[in-house]
This record gives C-alpha cells, structure tokens and sequence, in this order.
C-alpha cells in the first residue's frame, strides 16, 4: 500500500475541497474534467486521454442534457473517481460507473457501453471482452447486462476480476473519511506502476491510438490486428465516433473499407507502426506528413493505376478535417493549371505539389523533422510497454 501520488500530494479528498462551491458540492460543467486533469497530474496518458473523454460524454453531456444532476457530492464524486485513478474497485465503485454509463436510465448497458466500462477498469480488448461477457451473462438476449448480471462477470472473469477490492474496503476508515478542511489528508491505495510521463508533442493523439488499436482486437503477443475479422469495419468507426473526432460517418466508413479491403488483398495483418500512420491525422486534427499521404493515396488508388480521382481529393480534404474543402478544392485545381473540371484525375506528385502550395492545406502539413522523428519514436517498444 501507498499513498496516492498527485500534484503535491493532493488527493480526491484535497481535489474535492478545492472544487466544491460553498454547499460542498461539485458543479458539472464543461471546465470540470480540465480542473480535475490539472490537479490529478496523471502520469499514464492513456488513462488520461480515457478519463477526459469518458467524463465529458458520460458526466459533462449527461448533466447538460439534464440526463442527470448538475452537481457531486463528496460521496458520488469519490465513487466515480476512485477506480479510474486507481484501477482498483469494489461492487459500489461498479454500480456507480453503471449508474454513470446508464444514460437512457433503462437499467441496462449496451454492447458499447459495456466496452468503455471495461476501459476504466483497465481491462484488455474490450470490444471483445463486452460480446464475450454479453454472450455469456445476457440472461435474457436483448444484447444488454443488467448491473448484477454485469457484476457477476467481471467478479468471473480473469482480465478484470483481480484488480476487484474486498467489500471491507468500504468500511476502513481511510475510505470512509471525508473531505474536511485542515485536516490532514491521506488516502492509501493498492500500488500502481505508471509509465514514465513523457513530454512529446504528439503524446496525448498516438497514446490514443494506441487505446483503441488494443480495444479493436490486437493480439497481445503478436501485435497485430487481422483485417479479416469481420467486425473490424465497425469496431475502428466506433472508437473514432466514441472519440469524437470531426469526421463523417460516412467518409469513415468508405475510407476505412477500403484499406481493409487492400489489407484483405495483401498481407491481411495490421501492424501498430502502419495503424499509427494511416490514422494520425485523424485525431491530429488533420495534421498530415508526406508519408501520410503517400499511404492515403495509395489507398484510393484501387486500380493501381497511380491516380486519383477528383471526388477522392475532395474526400481526402475532409479526412484532413479541411473546412470548405470544395473551396479549396477549386484553389488546388487553380494551383496546378491542369485540372479544370470534375473529371481530371492526379497525380501523386500533383497532389502534393498542390496541397503544399495553397495556405489551408500547407498549414497542416508536418514538416518539422524533429516532430516527424518524434512520432516514429511511438513504435512496438513503445505500444508494449505503455499499452499492452
């Protein structure tokens, strides 16, 4: 046992104090999960990255949509923020999180829901995890759990049922205490090894990456995803949906489709460095290098003729999150002085020379050797380490 290690100490109980208003209640809003970052000092950005967005969709929209109270007591907020700190739970801390990922108040959790649960109690391959627990305790077969059907398999299941606390946590002293001013502040927890904190640039977008690569079924040994897997299509949609990233459903889909299909055709196994490439821009806000889109191109490029359509640059400008992208579409034909109507088709070299030459599309482009290097510094040694 230790204590809990955070900015200068600070525990739940400290991070309570300083956030509660003058009824010693918490107040939900968009600012909260920035305060909580700020004091909790995470130093695994995997579950940094997790917590945030998990609060913002379960907490933070769930309040605003009045789906919920506006506010926490010491009680509810220590519920909910235990595990995820600690990734250590009791049956209370379980029935919480369901009660907080419940939000059509229906009693039960969908597949989705289950799987992001099972993220904020650390457990591995989730997606699959949730249809194996699914498959198994769904008494009923309506493709939902019920909180004690729920219970019952993470209490059976070996990925998740060892980090699961004795009920006699809840009466130690330590646990029951509550947050009063000046008084001493200690809260002992089970030991937890965190990896080292790093300070790259692209930290926070790859360790996401990296998140869902393991949620959508890479092999823990080997490190591969088989795009044969047939619920692959829409495990990477959901996890980019979940995340929130500002791309359409449907350029998703045909995009992602495609390189599965052009995986299927060749080496039908995904390594990390590959994963992480083709989907950076992504949830780098459409940040791109060369190479990213070398390996886009040729992923619209079905017929391997070494040309793309007018309607594919249009949707590559959307992946790269592009506003006005008909706009600049007109601008990159400008640029090029050949192409002057929807039929023309490009060139890499054309394409390139295009997106490198107009303001909107250069400013997102990765240029800075250093940065280039920093991200291939995020390569299997990395993932095994930080992830698996």
């Amino acid at each position: 046992m230790r204590f809990l290690e955070t900015g200068e100490n600070r525990d739940l109980r400290y991070v309570f104090h300083e956030l509660a208003n003058n009824e010693d209640l918490v107040e939900i809003n968009n600012d909260l999960p920035d305060k909580l970052l700020e004091r909790l000092e995470f130093r695994d950005h995997l579950i940094r990255t997790l917590f945030d967005s998990l609060l913002r969709k379960y907490l933070v929209q769930s309040a605003a949509q009045e789906n919920r109270p506006k506010t926490l007591d010491w009680i509810e907020f220590r519920d909910i923020l235990f595990p995820i700190i600690t990734g250590r739970y009791t049956e209370r801390h379980i029935r919480k999180l369901f009660d907080l990922f419940d939000t059509t108040r229906d009693g039960h959790l969908s597949l989705q829901e289950i799987a992001e649960l099972l993220e904020i109690l650390q457990a591995n391959n989730t997606i699959n995890l949730a249809q194996n627990i699914i498959d198994e305790y769904d008494t009923d077969h309506d493709g939902k759990l019920s909180v004690d059907e729920l219970i019952e398999a993470i209490k059976k299941t070996d990925d998740i049922n060892e980090h699961v606390l004795s009920e006699e946590t809840e009466n130690k002293q330590w646990f029951n205490q509550t947050p009063i001013e000046n008084q001493p502040i200690s809260l002992e927890i089970p030991i937890i090894i965190f990896p080292t904190e790093t300070n790259d640039k692209y930290s926070k977008e790859i360790s996401l990456l990296g998140r869902i690569f393991k949620n959508i079924g890479a092999d823990s040994n080997s490190k591969l995803l088989d795009s044969n897997n047939k619920n692959l299509l829409m495990e990477i949609i959901n996890e980019f949906i979940n995340n929130n990233i500002n791309i359409s459903i449907n350029d998703l889909q045909s995009f992602i489709e495609l390189y599965i299909n052009k995986k299927q055709n060749t080496n039908s196994f995904i390594n990390w460095n590959e994963f992480r490439d083709i989907f950076l821009p992504f949830v780098n806000h459409g940040y791109y290098t060369i190479d990213n889109i070398q390996q886009w191109f040729d992923i619209f490029d079905i017929s391997h003729d070494e040309i793309i359509t007018h309607d594919q640059v249009i949707q590559l400008l959307r992946l790269l999150q592009i506003e006005n992208p008909e706009k600049i579409m007109n601008k990159l034909n400008e640029i090029t002085e050949t192409h002057t109507n929807d039929d023309d088709l490009w060139t890499f070299n054309e394409l390139i020379f295009a997106l490198d030459n107009v303001d909107e599309t250069c400013a997102h482009l990765i240029t800075n050797n250093e940065h280039i290097q920093q991200i291939t510094t995020f390569d299997i040694d990395w993932l095994s380490n930080n992830v698996f």
